[in-house]
């Protein structure tokens, strides 16, 4: 199992993205698209990237992990994310901030 960010090819990674858990890109596409098509985000399912975050292992702790046990593929949609930048794929503190949003603070 891999950790994956999906999203619309045309509003970027930057816009709505969600966490996957899937053994391949296709599988991670294809459940995002199922998500993106629900909620209006694409109407195309070329329109749909996911990209590996290879080295992020610590976003299996957002994992369901009786699905992530049994090695079934599944989508986080709103994954944990930074309560100041708003923006998930990193490492948090304990307070829920990223490195870069720590060093803001502190320089504030």
């Amino acid at each position: 199992m891999r950790v994956y960010m999906a999203y619309s090819r045309e509003g970027g990674a930057s816009g709505v993205a969600i966490l996957v858990f899937a053994h391949t890109v296709q599988e991670a596409k294809s459940l995002a698209w199922g998500v993106f098509s629900d909620f209006g985000i694409t109407e195309e399912y070329i329109d749909v990237a996911a990209r590996w975050l290879k080295g992020k292992d610590f976003l299996f702790k957002q994992a369901n992990q009786d699905y992530l046990n049994d090695d079934i593929a599944h989508i986080i949609d709103d994954p944990v994310s930074c309560k100041n930048c708003g923006f998930w794929g990193y490492e948090l503190d304990d307070g829920g901030y990223c490195a870069d949003c720590q060093s803001e603070i502190k320089e504030s």
